[in-house]
């Protein structure tokens, strides 16, 4: 099957719009959630005109094996069944469809790393160090002010562009093995350019240190750990690495965050978290109980896509754990086929690994095959204790990360042709996600282009935490 260049050209613009707005999200000052999400919106809507209106659009989909194209299946039908018996309706539909274009998004993504996965990875990562240089300079500098001010720091403060602290953990977490890979996978740099890789990525451990995420620290760990224990030795010089920029790190932070405030008696550090609620876990194991109920009570179909937010622990519209998020909403059933389809691709990844290292047949680095996945292992666990794939800037990161994985297992499958019949339902599906997509997002989108708050919060909220948008609660009128 042959295809026009002009769809690779409009693959190569959506890769490249993905990069900038990961730039946009983390270090534009008027990206704030909302903002953020309809961004996200824009991308994705972008793609599925792609995907409909392009003859013939070339897919990943049809790489996949039939179990994998029929687990799928089965778990878009079970979504669609959910809606139905939701209690708002649209804003299931809102969810799934969010879900459906995401997963689309990933798809073309894999698709353009397959076509040119070196030119692209050389992308993604001046994409994440220049946006952790600019990030950084606005983190340091808050820092600095404050500390020669005199003046408290008051979280989020300085980690300017969001309301909460977790949602840059959220971001970061997929990050920080992948800022250890530039040095390992180009070994013939500068000795200059090799420190100022390294001070780069010392410096967002530092940020990894401050936010006091214990849920971030033990994913990380628990990636690492089981990264060594997979990929033993072949993995031992990006671990070590990512290891080192977090001792650089957690040291740095204990100078420049404990150590000089207290000899200056400085006031600057005096508003951080305090250190006994490092261990509080109270509110976590609330909102999972809460989920289990759900569970409990809608075990088949769940109680519907986004109804967390409909049923909600106190101020929260989502139970940080993925896991249990999907149960609760989406049904028993649908979580299985979801965590089967999570480990058959990490098992794929890890024995196609394995089979080119055999075969001394590799055609990217090892290290980077081994850097990705304890990336994608960091995100997958800290879903299990934060909301990773409900906000916007960490679905983004997760649709370039597995759009990333997926070009590169791909890469050497003999494409196959795919029937006429077969492409046209693919584009009507995509046809169809957009239709529900803009139906479904229209109603809530409006009045937050419009500035229309006031009309928002006449609304009758259960919760206002965000989930959706910044005001995520699902209204009761």
């Amino acid at each position: 099957m042959t295809y026009k260049p002009l769809l690779d050209f409009k693959q190569a613009l959506i890769m490249v719009l993905a990069c900038i707005s990961v730039l946009f999200f983390l270090n534009h000052p008027a990206f704030a959630y909302n903002e953020k999400r309809i961004l996200l919106l824009g991308l994705v809507t972008f793609n599925l005109f792609v995907h409909v209106f392009t003859a013939n659009h070339p897919c990943i989909f049809f790489r996949f094996n039939k179990r994998t194209i029929i687990s799928l299946l089965i778990i878009i039908t079970l979504g669609l069944c959910s809606i139905f018996q939701a209690i708002k309706a649209e804003y299931a539909m809102l969810e799934l469809s969010l879900m459906l274009s995401l997963l689309l998004f990933t798809l073309t993504y894999g698709f353009t790393n397959r076509q040119s996965f070196h030119q692209n990875s050389t992308i993604i990562f001046s994409t994440l160090i220049l946006s952790g240089i600019l990030y950084e300079i606005r983190f340091f500098s808050g820092f600095l002010a404050s500390f020669f001010a005199n003046i408290p720091l008051i979280w989020p403060e300085p980690f300017a562009g969001f309301s909460n602290v977790r949602f840059f953990n959220q971001f970061q977490v997929w990050t920080i093995p992948l800022f250890a890979l530039p040095a390992i996978l180009h070994p013939h740099l500068s000795n200059t350019l090799k420190k100022t890789l390294f001070a780069v990525a010392s410096c967002w451990g530092i940020l990894f240190v401050a936010t006091l995420s214990r849920g971030a620290f033990l994913s990380s760990a628990l990636a690492i750990l089981l990264t060594w224990i997979l990929f033993r030795a072949h993995s031992h010089k990006l671990l070590t690495r990512t290891l080192l920029i977090l001792i650089v790190g957690c040291l740095s932070y204990i100078l420049l965050f404990k150590w000089l405030p207290g000899i200056f008696e400085n006031k600057s550090t005096s508003a951080l978290r305090p250190v006994h609620e490092f261990g509080n876990t109270d509110d976590r194991l609330f909102l999972w109980n809460v989920a289990i109920e759900h569970i409990m009570q809608q075990p088949w179909l769940g109680i519907g896509p986004m109804h967390y937010a409909y049923h909600p622990g106190p101020t929260h519209a989502h139970p940080h754990n993925s896991v249990l998020q999907w149960a609760a909403e989406m049904g028993i059933p649908s979580t299985l086929l979801v965590l089967y389809l999570a480990f058959s691709a990490m098992r794929a990844w890890i024995k196609k690994f394995y089979r080119l290292t055999a075969e001394n047949a590799h055609y990217v680095s090892p290290h980077l095959w081994v850097g990705l996945f304890c990336a994608m292992l960091s995100g997958m666990i800290y879903s299990l204790f934060s909301g990773v794939f409900v906000m916007p800037l960490s679905q983004l990161m997760f649709v370039l990360l597995a759009g990333w994985m997926m070009g590169i297992y791909f890469y050497d499958i003999e494409e196959k042709p795919v029937k006429p019949v077969y492409v046209l339902a693919y584009k009507a599906f995509a046809g169809i996600t957009l239709i529900a997509l803009v139906y479904s997002v229209l109603p809530s989108l409006l009045p937050r282009l419009h500035n229309d708050y006031a009309g928002l919060a006449s609304k009758k909220y259960s919760v206002i935490a965000p989930r959706f948008w910044q005001l995520g609660g699902i209204p009761h009128d």
